[in-house]
């Protein structure tokens, strides 16, 4: 809708995010001091059926979870820094860092889904 993000485009991003996520938490692990930056090739969801959308965003999100899972107690203590930031960062803090940036693209999908079923109603 006016040149913005659809649904689909938020939620690939958001599948996105987590394989980066994951990769920052690895290199937490194996001590490299700066995490790799967020560099997203643009790639276009729209064309996707929201299901194969659905299922990549599962997909990643699972493996996402599965890395946070795994980490004891000495494993969560480790960190790096944000690139963009330029802060230290441990896994919990890269979590809730994860988590506002999905809190923002819920926004938008919820945005989108009133103003869809405001103009269906119309």
């Amino acid at each position: 809708m006016d040149g913005k993000w659809s649904i689909k485009q938020h939620i690939g991003h958001l599948s996105e995010v987590d394989a980066v996520a994951n990769l920052r938490i690895r290199e937490m692990l194996e001590g490299i001091p700066t995490m790799s930056p967020a560099v997203f090739e643009p790639r276009d969801y729209n064309p996707w059926p929201i299901a194969k959308v659905l299922s990549h965003f599962k997909e990643e999100r699972n493996k996402n979870l599965e890395t946070y899972r795994s980490l004891d107690a000495k494993s969560l203590q480790k960190s790096s820094v944000h690139p963009r930031l330029k802060v230290l960062m441990t896994p919990v803090d890269l979590a809730w860092f994860d988590a506002e940036h999905d809190d923002h693209h819920l926004v938008k999908i919820n945005e989108i889904i009133t103003t869809l079923t405001k103009t269906s109603r119309s």
